[in-house]
């Protein structure tokens, strides 16, 4: 690509997603570039929230926005779905933290323990919200939720 091209931001990508969004403007005929390669500590300083500038020619900015803000319309749905299922049981969470809490109050010890409750809901956050994951694991089913393989 010629130096002297005029680029304009028009997304930015968390990490995770960056490699979709390049590959998405490529297979479309857009000129993607990042102007950004940060560093694991950037990343990790950020509370991994760091986002990466794409860039396209001038001439192609039109084109590549309507692109993007189809592809994220697209996928809007999903991100609803997966949030809404974890409003639910970030509720049933805290449901059953309530019993830690009147132990811990009626044994005077509350205010003492206020971190480990803290950590406790957090634990029964994550324990539900995977519930399924796990107990596929443990039966050997297969759920239809999807798996990032690692």
């Amino acid at each position: 690509m010629d130096k002297d091209v005029d680029m304009v931001v028009v997304y930015k990508a968390n990490r995770e997603s960056l490699p979709e969004v390049i590959r998405l403007l490529r297979r479309e005929g857009f000129s993607p570039i990042t102007l950004e390669n940060p560093s694991p500590t950037v990343i990790y300083a950020s509370g991994y929230k760091y986002l990466i500038s794409i860039a396209v020619p001038r001439d192609q900015v039109p084109g590549a926005k309507s692109v993007l803000r189809r592809w994220d319309e697209a996928r809007r749905p999903e991100v609803k779905k997966l949030t809404s299922g974890l409003s639910s049981q970030f509720f049933k969470s805290l449901l059953l933290l309530v019993p830690f809490v009147v132990v811990f109050w009626c044994f005077g010890i509350l205010a003492d323990f206020a971190s480990a409750l803290a950590v406790i809901w957090i634990v029964l956050f994550v324990l539900i919200a995977n519930a399924q994951w796990i107990k596929d694991r443990f039966t050997g089913a297969t759920s239809n939720r999807p798996h990032k393989n690692h």
